[in-house]
């Protein structure tokens, strides 16, 4: 082992657990306090290492490891496991206290410890992750990510590289980090859900990242989150109306906007509605007087419901072609709460009777009144969920309670 040498820098401060342990060394080793405060970056990191494993319960056990001819007693009483301790963070160099610390120093992992500035980790755990992230050949990449870090490495960047998918191990990815207990989760839940109803498998999802670039060029990981959305081909849930009735085709991701365009309406801007299912949407061919675009909605007994049928233009259907459509739908269970077109409030006032969105999805997008899409406050609450999620995907603040009742996805 290698004596410290005398390089001092002006003090710098720091508090809570930290200190209260540096505090307590000092009280059995006297000057530690004075050391900590004026080491280098390196050195003072090395140090609180040292106090986060003291914090874990493993003072003992550190201090047997330290004792050695190396860091001899000067005197003849036992020394508290504190001094002991004390008087090898005072003469031992940082690469000697992380051995101690460890067991070992993988490559890389002291100039991480440089690069972590002059503060030490809120999360204590988070030195042993840096460690295992170094020292486990099953995590080559994820300390790779961390190596192409330029400058100060955030203590949000380790747990980020720790806990991204594989898929999304990229640094690019990474940079966009910025709030792990709000993105990871958001992040995690999307990927799994992609992989279901958009058929993206891992190749697909790494392919998408391409356009991904550090710092703000490229597309950010909300943009990205709402292309994948384009390419939606399923629902997540068993189809209301079976795929074998020629008359329904379902409408989702890309032709969403297709066939808004093609109807002139703003079907294309039910993307988030239709991403999760909180409205489905049905071009029914067979309509009396040319083809309708059927809007369903859940109900809370599982069942569903027609909300809403345009045709082009925003055209209501006749009394008979909503006859027809009630046969046609009756047989799935799927029951008709229309009126006719001369009759007054709009279906979308019937949201507010429909307690059924669990799932519904927020992306707070504005109607057309041109277009008479309808909505208000319902619509705003039927679609909250998705907005959050992309706002978690991108880091934005998520409203309190979001996460009160979801159980996180590592």
């Amino acid at each position: 082992m290698q004596l410290t040498g005398t390089q001092k820098f002006e003090p710098r401060p720091f508090s809570g657990k930290y200190l209260q342990v540096a505090v307590d060394i000092d009280v059995d080793y006297p000057g530690h306090l004075r050391a900590v405060l004026q080491g280098s970056d390196l050195t003072r990191q090395a140090k609180f290492l040292t106090y986060a494993e003291i914090m874990g319960g493993n003072e003992a056990a550190l201090a047997q490891r330290l004792r050695g001819p190396e860091a001899p007693s000067t005197s003849g009483n036992a020394e508290t496991d504190r001094a002991v301790i004390g008087r090898a963070l005072a003469i031992l160099q940082p690469r000697d206290v992380v051995e101690a610390v460890f067991g070992a120093v993988p490559d890389g992992l002291l100039g991480l410890l440089a690069r972590l500035g002059a503060d030490p980790l809120a999360d204590p755990s988070l030195y042993r992750t840096a460690f295992s992230l170094y020292a486990d050949p099953q995590h080559q990449r994820r300390a790779a990510l961390l190596r192409q870090i330029e400058g100060k490495v955030s203590p949000t960047k380790i747990a980020a590289a720790a806990r991204l998918p594989d898929v999304l191990l990229r640094a690019a990815v990474l940079n966009k980090i910025h709030d792990v207990p709000v993105q990871l989760p958001s992040l995690c839940a999307f990927v799994n859900y992609i992989r279901v109803v958009c058929d993206a498998d891992d190749a697909a999802i790494a392919h998408s990242l391409n356009d991904l670039r550090p710092g703000t060029s490229g597309q950010d990981l909300k943009s990205w989150a709402q292309t994948w959305m384009m390419r939606q081909v399923r629902l997540h849930v068993p189809p209301p109306i079976p795929v074998e009735d020629a008359a329904f085709s379902l409408i989702v991701g890309r032709d969403l906007a297709r066939i808004g365009r093609e109807f002139r309406n703003c079907l294309g801007e039910r993307l988030a509605e239709a991403f999760l299912a909180s409205t489905i949407h049905y071009l029914w061919t067979d309509a009396p007087g040319g083809a309708a675009v059927v809007a369903l909605s859940p109900l809370s007994d599982g069942g569903w419901f027609v909300e809403d049928v345009r045709q082009a233009r925003n055209r209501r259907l006749s009394s008979s072609a909503v006859r027809e459509l009630r046969a046609a739908l009756s047989k799935y269970g799927i029951t008709i709460h229309l009126l006719a077109p001369e009759s007054g409030p709009s279906p979308h006032a019937l949201r507010h009777l429909i307690n059924s969105w669990a799932s519904g999805l927020d992306l707070s997008d504005d109607d057309d009144e041109e277009q008479d899409c309808g909505g208000g406050e319902e619509e705003a609450e039927v679609l909250r969920h998705l907005d959050r999620l992309l706002a978690g995907i991108n880091g934005e603040p998520v409203p309190d309670g979001y996460y009160e009742d979801e159980t996180e996805t590592a």
